[in-house]
This record gives C-alpha cells, sequence and structure tokens, in this order.
C-alpha cells in the first residue's frame, strides 16, 4: 500500500523513486511508531523506550531450521523458515522475470524506457504492478527478526535494511541470482564484523569500509566494460 504513493509520483509526475521512497520511509516511520505506541500498543500499561505489538501466537512462529544441515550449522547461528520463504520468492522473481511476458515487459522498460513505449506496452501499468509487486516483496525483509527472533514488531525493527538492499541489488546487477550470492555475502561480511570486534579488537566499522570499497569498485569495474562494450560495437559498426 505504501508503495502506491512513489508508484503514482514516478509514473505521473517522472518523480525519481529513490529519492521518493527514501523520504517516505521517514514519513511512514513516525506513522508506525504512532501505531505501535497508541491503537497497536501491547503493552498492557506505563511506557517503554521501545514500543512494540502484542507478543505472537506461538502457533505463527518460525522454528529454526539447523537440524536440516545434520549440525554443520552451530545452533547460535539463527537460521529458520524465513529462509525458505526468502528462497522461494527469490524463484518465483526469477521466473517472472524470465519465463513470463510481463517479466518481459519489466526488464525492457527498464532498459528502454521510450523504445517499449513505441512498442506498445503499457508503460504505466507495468511500473506501477512492479511497483506494488517490490513493495510487497520489501515487507517481507523483517519476517525472521519478527517471527523468529523478537516475536513482536517494533517501529525500529527494520532499521538500514533499505539501503542494504540497494547495495546488494547493485552487486547483484539487478538478478534474482546475483541478488542471492550478493547477500550471502553481505551476511558474512557484517556477521563477520561482529567476531572480529570480538576476538580481534579490530572496531566492527571496518566491516563498512570493506563494504563501501567494494562496492565503489564494482560500479567502476562494471562502468569501464559497459563503455568498453560500447566502444567496441561501434567500431564494428563502422
Amino acid at each position: 500500500m505504501w508503495a502506491t504513493i512513489p508508484a503514482i509520483l514516478k509514473v505521473k509526475r517522472g518523480v525519481h523513486e529513490v529519492i521518493t521512497t527514501i523520504m517516505f520511509n521517514s514519513i511512514v516511520l513516525a506513522l508506525v511508531n504512532y501505531l505501535v505506541n497508541e491503537p497497536l500498543s501491547g503493552l498492557k500499561g506505563g511506557t517503554s523506550l521501545e514500543p512494540q505489538t502484542m507478543t505472537i501466537q506461538k502457533s505463527a512462529v518460525f522454528h529454526k531450521i539447523n537440524w536440516i544441515f545434520g549440525g554443520l550449522i552451530p545452533d547460535y547461528v539463527y537460521l529458520d523458515y524465513s529462509l525458505i520463504v526468502a528462497i522461494i520468492l527469490g524463484v518465483l522473481v526469477w521466473i517472472l522475470l524470465y519465463k513470463l511476458r510481463q517479466g518481459f515487459e519489466i526488464r525492457s522498460i527498464g532498459t528502454a524506457l521510450e523504445a517499449s513505449r513505441y512498442a506498445g506496452i503499457r508503460v504505466d501499468r507495468v511500473q506501477v504492478g512492479a511497483f506494488l509487486l517490490s513493495g510487497a516483496i520489501a515487507g517481507c525483509a523483517g519476517l525472521q527478526e519478527i517471527f523468529a527472533i523478537r516475536e513482536f514488531y517494533t517501529y525500529q525493527i527494520a532499521s538500514g535494511i533499505g539501503f542494504d538492499g540497494i547495495a546488494i541489488a547493485l552487486v547483484g546487477r539487478n538478478s534474482p541470482v546475483g541478488v542471492f550470492f550478493a547477500a550471502l555475502l553481505f551476511a558474512l561480511l557484517k556477521q563477520s564484523g561482529y567476531g572480529l570486534q570480538m576476538f580481534t579488537k579490530v572496531p566492527n566499522s571496518v566491516i563498512y569500509v570493506i563494504t563501501g570499497l567494494m562496492i565503489l569498485i564494482i560500479v567502476i569495474t562494471n562502468e569501464i566494460m559497459v563503455r568498453y562494450v560500447q566502444v567496441l560495437r561501434k567500431k564494428e559498426a563502422s
């Protein structure tokens, strides 16, 4: 529902979606803060520094799946059914983008907007649909934190995840398969940061420096390769 407004702004006014969605994050954070503090509050009385909803019933909680790996994954590593949900969503997105007509239209618009419009694709409709679908998938990002670890919702539960998602999509080249491996890489870096700080006394912020340098190198390398391919194509055409 919240993705509808940036979608309309993008389609009707041409406002860049990254700018509007980042700005709308602050608005929805204040809205959810009110909801969790007032009508959806799970606190029986008084106030709290971390307002929250009621605790989720045990029948709806995601249980661990470490046992699937036969003891290879230690118990303190929290693997649960949200991992299966993420894999299923990734497969479904891959099928949509590369096996269905709607996915071809989405990729076509992302690659060449005006050419897609001249080809008869209903650009506005496809863009709004892609926005709503991506918003729904993004809403699943906090499943593990809510349904497996905390078992309640608080308005700051997904702080910073959106920016991680942008970086992961960039490194994964907007491909479901690439995003899968990029997400594993970012998870490894983020989790290793805690161990790095604990056992070597190196600050955890070093991981953010490594991540930033990695993104810069990938972006620069990609830009160089794209321009190199364009030069080769011009030579072939001439």
